[in-house]
């Protein structure tokens, strides 16, 4: 972001647009359960009409599985 870069921020947690707007101006939040295809969709339909582009795709969604571990 030190070069100009805007940033799209997804998180399941609603807070996640008020961290994007501590941000600074030209950044978005959005909140978007990524099991749902159909808001995986929505949001970004909304990522590319707010930037018009998407240069760069950071995926670091994860699942934890509380159970025992099996071979």
């Amino acid at each position: 972001m030190e070069r100009g870069a805007r940033v799209a921020l997804l998180d399941r947690d609603p807070v996640v647009v008020e961290v994007a707007a501590s941000l600074g101006s030209g950044h978005i939040g959005i909140a978007v359960d990524l099991r749902s295809i159909d808001q995986v969709n929505s949001t970004i339909n909304s990522v590319f009409e707010h930037f018009k582009r998407l240069d760069y795709l950071v995926n670091s969604a994860g699942v934890a599985v509380l159970d025992k571990a099996v071979d």
